[in-house]
């Protein structure tokens, strides 16, 4: 439904996918399009080739936190 009403979003999501990434998909709210990959060197293109090509949108790339132990 969300990219029905904004075609921008689905197009950030196809970008990605088709740099690289693992998957793509839209935050729980909607405030977010994300793209996983294997190695941040490619996140890192990603993002700067997606802002080139999506005039205005901001990318930020990060790192999954390892795996922590629950203690309880």
């Amino acid at each position: 439904v969300v990219f029905r009403h904004h075609p921008e979003l689905g197009a950030i999501r196809a970008q990605l996918e088709d740099l690289g990434a693992l998957g793509a998909r839209l935050s729980g709210s909607g405030g977010a399009v994300f793209g996983v990959f294997e190695e941040e060197g490619a996140a890192r293109d990603a993002a700067r080739a997606v802002e080139v090509m999506s005039s205005g949108t901001r990318c930020h790339t990060g790192r999954f936190l390892p795996e922590m132990p629950v203690s309880g």
